[in-house]
């Protein structure tokens, strides 16, 4: 009878140290990953950020539209395109470093499109200025677009009761 208690005692203590050690190792793994995550992302420019420094320069005030060369840097070194559309013709009054592929006109129905969606694979922000609607390219399979920003009330206020 001693030998079995023992038995027990001594394999559930093994299975509560391999239990830790599994604890520990998931909480190193997830702090590991989690850091070079935050690492990886912490270069990548927020879409935002660059859309208010470039209207800040578009609605200056002046006709012709000059960006200073630090918006520039920012534009280049994230591989960022931009273009400015007319409202009235759809066509593009300004850009920089626009794709070859990118059409040179747009219809209100494009626009609609490509605003909710991609822009020949690119993700697509944009921004209304005073001179036109501002477009930022960033580079294809840098960001995800998820065009689905609607929820059934009635289905989240379910959830509230689970």
């Amino acid at each position: 009878m001693q030998s079995t208690s023992t038995f027990i005692k001594r394999k559930l203590l093994q299975f509560i140290v391999a239990l830790v050690l599994l604890l520990l190792i998931n909480l190193l793994a997830f702090t590991i990953i989690g850091y070079q995550s935050v690492k990886r992302n912490a270069g990548l420019v927020k879409p935002n950020d660059v859309a208010n420094q470039l209207i800040n320069e578009i609605n200056n005030g002046k006709e012709e539209i000059n960006i200073n060369n630090t918006i520039l840097h920012t534009l280049k070194d994230n591989h960022i395109w931009t273009m400015l559309i007319d409202e009235q013709s759809g066509n593009i009054a300004w850009n920089i470093d626009l794709p070859s592929e990118i059409p040179h006109s747009f219809s209100r129905s494009d626009i609609a499109l490509f605003t909710r969606y991609y822009l020949k694979d690119y993700p697509i922000f944009t921004y209304v200025t005073e001179k036109g609607v501002l477009v930022l390219g960033f580079p294809k399979n840098s960001y995800a677009k998820y065009p689905a920003n609607y929820y059934d009330i009635k289905g989240m206020r379910a959830l509230q009761n689970i």
